[in-house]
């Protein structure tokens, strides 16, 4: 039997039999409903459902296959971005759905079961997924071609293919989570890396381009100027013009972590001590300078819609130390820093210090003995990686 013959066989012996016929009143008096056997012995029931899932595999194998195979010659074969909305992960949820759809409605065990092995042909398959995209990304690092906007164009179509694939993972593991979970987290995990592959791409492109602006970050000539500031929010900006591209859950990962990432690298040179000032103005022209650029860096975040406001108090935070005059008040505000982020350390605060001109060493460890006791006590330990701030930026 093809698959439709066999779901019209098992669709007669579930429903239409048992409606149609055992609870056709009329015929009772002729045949004696009560005494009719189900219209197929349960062995060979079980023997068809038993087809029916195989049968089911090797369908949704074979078609899932053909439609990777395609989108795979659309990421070689296409020439304008506007080719890239992919309705891929469309077709390949029909092809599953279709199944399971039918199958619940026959018999629930029945769409228990084919909802499983979906699950698994799915998970299967996005392993081969994940593969290509890999190889995607080998193939235009080789052609020097990955920053081009149609390799973006690129690496983002594969990202925006994973939320549709990870709701419909969670559909069909919804049928029996106990069973399903194993495969639902290697599925997961198939999807978690393309878009963590994607991301650091772009990412990483993104910062290539802003790295000769942190160079002119801590300068002299930075303090008296706003065009490093300018060129970055400009670069940033032409960047997530195609990043907005993205859907989004991958979207909000992406920007938080360039959020993250761009404060690390701000601060950076700040830690490095490239300047020191010499006067208590000096002070407050540095301190003034890090709070308005910390502000337009917040509203441009802000804008590109950031979740992660508990970057914002970072920059502020060193400026204050930069420009407080009496030791209590620095002191304070150390405390308020480790409060905030919590994986900050000593050598991080002593570097604040340096850039400040502070050379009294009897003030100096006084502010740093705030967060002496601190740093030892484990507490950045128990951080996520998204939540690490200080921990990713060099101690002198």
């Amino acid at each position: 039997l093809e698959i439709n013959d066999l779901y019209v066989v098992l669709d007669w012996h579930n429903n239409i039999y048992s409606r149609e016929v055992l609870r056709h009143l009329a015929l009772d008096p002729l045949m004696g409903i009560k005494e009719i056997d189900p219209l197929l012995p349960r062995t060979v029931a079980d023997n068809l459902e038993e087809n029916c899932f195989f049968m089911v595999q090797e369908i949704i194998t074979e078609d899932m296959k053909q439609e990777l195979d395609k989108e795979e010659q659309r990421w070689k074969g296409s020439s304008t971005i506007e080719e890239f909305e992919s309705i891929f992960p469309t077709k390949v949820i029909k092809t599953l759905r279709t199944h399971v759809d039918k199958a619940v409605s026959i018999a629930k065990p029945l769409g228990m079961k084919i909802a499983l092995g979906c699950l698994s042909s799915l998970t299967d398959f996005l392993q081969w997924y994940q593969k290509k995209v890999e190889l995607l990304h080998e193939s235009l690092r080789e052609e020097s071609d990955i920053t081009s906007d149609m390799s973006v164009a690129k690496i983002i179509t594969t990202v925006n293919c994973c939320p549709p694939f990870r709701d419909y993972v969670e559909h069909l593991a919804s049928f029996n989570p106990t069973q399903s979970e194993e495969l639902r987290k290697s599925a997961t995990a198939s999807l978690d890396k393309v878009v963590n592959l994607g991301n650091q791409e772009l990412i990483s492109q993104l910062f290539e381009d802003l790295k000769p602006l942190f160079n002119k970050l801590m300068r002299r000539k930075w303090l008296n100027s706003y065009d490093a500031c300018n060129e970055m929010k400009s670069t940033i900006k032409d960047h997530f013009d195609r990043f907005r591209k993205m859907k989004k859950i991958p979207y909000q990962n992406l920007v938080n972590e360039i959020h993250r990432k761009f404060i690390i690298e701000y601060i950076k040179p700040l830690v490095e001590v490239r300047i020191i000032c010499s006067s208590s103005k000096m002070r407050k022209k540095i301190s003034n300078k890090l709070i308005e650029e910390s502000k337009q860096f917040k509203a441009l975040f802000g804008n590109l819609e950031t979740t992660s406001a508990w970057l914002n108090p970072a920059i502020p935070h060193l400026a204050e130390i930069i420009m407080l005059k009496d030791t209590a008040s620095i002191q304070m505000e150390v405390g308020v820093l480790i409060r905030d982020f919590p994986d900050v350390h000593k050598k991080h605060v002593s570097a604040v210090l340096d850039v400040r001109g502070e050379t009294d060493q009897a003030v100096r460890q006084e502010i740093l003995n705030i967060i002496k006791d601190y740093e030892h006590s484990g507490s950045q330990s128990d951080l996520s990686r998204d939540r690490a701030l200080f921990a990713d930026i060099p101690r002198a």
